[in-house]
């Protein structure tokens, strides 16, 4: 089983006394989060489900992501305590997913997806990890059933940034 983690893509400072939760993506967001969805479905990550924060940001993020990785819409599902919560949001929404799904795709905004990423593959917050704007992690977990998902028993696959497919074309 894999859990992706992905970081909302750039989000925009543009509109002066917008709040911080319905500030769009940036131009370099809406190209990001496309190829970050491409790079996923021409390596054979395709999410089976993708949960994800409700801010505008993210929401931009996971329709482009989803689109681009052939996700389809009802296979998203939005979780308010993404935002701004707490990492054990994430765990408690991981461990209700159903272990028919192979791979698993969080959208949120650091520092807690730092946070989660060093909690599930280190066992705790060591500040090991430097998430920018639409990466994505994939961490091979080592259960059979998202209940039982345990941290720091985890393995970290690959994560790749925007800039990395950029060099690579």
């Amino acid at each position: 089983m894999y859990l992706l983690l992905m970081r909302h893509a750039k989000s925009s400072w543009g509109e002066a006394g917008l709040k911080d939760y319905d500030r769009p993506l940036s131009n370099r967001g809406r190209k990001d989060a496309p190829k970050m969805g491409h790079f996923l479905r021409n390596s054979g990550y395709s999410p089976d489900l993708i949960i994800s924060s409700p801010a505008k940001r993210a929401m931009e993020t996971t329709g482009l992501v989803a689109e681009s990785a052939g996700v389809v819409k009802d296979r998203i599902e939005w979780n308010d305590d993404f935002y701004f919560s707490s990492v054990d949001s994430y765990i408690e929404s991981i461990s209700r997913v159903h272990s028919s799904v192979n791979k698993l795709m969080l959208v949120g905004h650091n520092p807690l997806m730092e946070e989660l990423l060093d909690l599930i593959v280190v066992g705790k917050d060591s500040g090991s990890f430097i998430f920018p704007t639409a990466a994505v992690a994939c961490i091979e977990v080592q259960t059979r059933q998202w209940k039982h998902i345990e941290t720091g028993m985890n393995s970290l696959k690959w994560f790749v940034i925007p800039r990395i497919l950029d060099s690579a074309v």
